[in-house]
């Protein structure tokens, strides 16, 4: 058969030419970061609230609250080594009535209660004196259960614990500092797998269990899924309808959902956000429409959960999480590992509770807290 110079063209070297500029075109992103502007000179009071290996304990996954003008601090205590698997785990609390200078002694709020351990405590004000807690009880690879309970007094006192999830129905991973309210909606995002985290582990879709009256029934909903791993979500109402919700991937950058309908539906939004795979924390600063976000700003062995998770940054974002600008690292040390953020506010701070691990050991851990002047923050709006 014969074939002109123009056919042969058509056939071999256009098809090339289409592939390669396929191949050239950028992925969509729909959240973009500007990481080139200069860091701001932001204040910044760090401090621990629990040491490593002080009585022999390693610290982790705590939650920082301010209850009008105390400091309620929850955090995962580990009898030797911090482990999901290896070690046993209670949830304890400390209450700080100078902003954090000095601590009660620590005490017991949840005894362990997996079989494996007892772990990522949330808090949430109800209103008044009244809080609520949600925690989870890792059994086995294959399964992790999600319970809360109340206080009415701050947090001193607790009731017995109840179940948020269906007992044994799977392994559910709602870390530290993950549920928030909505109005009188609780809503807590989890990373849900059936089977076997690790043989599962590319599995791992998001779900959402929400409360319409204050934890006394829970309903479950099938929220996002791809085609890998969404780990460790966290949502920030932006309004009454709008949320945002980032996760945690092993693809090099944070991944976004975003919901009109408050909650009902998401579309995935990708973004240019470097990221290991490690979890970040985004809030709204009180009585702006200002975002704050803590993370590990890298790109460094992402795939890894250990060993890269350092700085730990801040960015910062006035249009609802679509555009965001670096402003400054917290933690910059590469001999650790800073990561598991919890934030709150006071009139004129922003306090972000973290671990921090170190790398040689890959276990010593310790919470430390670091303060924020917001007026430091709020700079952002004058640099740009």
């Amino acid at each position: 058969m014969e074939y002109k110079i123009i056919d042969i063209l058509r056939i071999v070297i256009l098809p090339f030419i289409l592939l390669t500029f396929d191949s050239c075109k950028k992925e969509r992103v729909d959240i973009e970061i500007n990481l080139e502007a200069s860091p701001l000179s932001i204040d910044i009071d760090k401090s621990y609230v629990f040491e490593a290996g002080k009585e022999g304990f390693q610290y982790a996954y705590g939650t920082v609250t301010n209850l009008n003008g105390n400091l309620f601090v929850t955090a995962v205590r580990y009898p030797r080594i911090l482990s999901d698997f290896k070690e046993k785990a209670e949830i304890i609390a400390t209450h700080s009535s100078d902003n954090g200078s000095t601590w009660s002694n620590a005490y017991i709020i949840q005894k362990d209660i997996g079989l494996k351990n007892t772990t990522n405590p949330s808090v949430i004000k109800i209103n008044g004196s009244e809080l609520l807690l949600s925690f989870s009880a890792i059994n086995s690879t294959s399964n992790v259960d999600l319970y809360y309970k109340r206080s009415v007094d701050n947090g001193q006192t607790w009731t017995d614990y109840k179940s948020i999830s269906e007992i044994g129905s799977g392994y559910h991973v709602a870390v530290n500092d993950r549920l928030v309210m909505n109005k009188s909606r609780l809503l807590l995002p989890v990373a849900f797998v059936e089977g076997d985290i690790f043989e599962n582990y590319e599995k791992q879709e998001i779900v959402l269990f929400s409360s319409e009256n204050f934890g006394e029934s829970w309903r479950r909903s099938n929220l996002v899924k791809a085609n890998h791993s969404l780990m460790e979500p966290n949502i920030v109402c932006l309004d009454d309808q709008e949320f945002l919700m980032n996760m945690r991937t092993k693809r090099g950058y944070v991944y976004f959902a975003r919901s009109f309908d408050a909650g009902t539906t998401w579309d995935m939004e990708k973004s240019n956000i470097p990221s290991p795979a490690s979890p970040q924390k985004i809030v709204k600063i009180p009585g702006t429409d200002l975002l704050i976000m803590v993370w590990n700003n890298t790109r460094e062995n992402f795939r890894s959960s250990f060993n890269n998770r350092s700085p730990l940054s801040i960015a910062i974002s006035d249009d609802k999480g679509y555009h965001w600008r670096y402003i400054a690292d917290i933690e910059s040390s590469k001999d650790f590992d800073y990561s598991y953020p919890s934030i709150s506010f006071t009139n004129n701070e922003m306090l972000v509770l973290y671990y921090e691990r170190e790398k040689i050991t890959n276990n010593k851990a310790s919470l430390k807290l670091s303060k924020i002047s917001l007026n430091s923050l709020k700079k952002y709006k004058d640099a740009d």
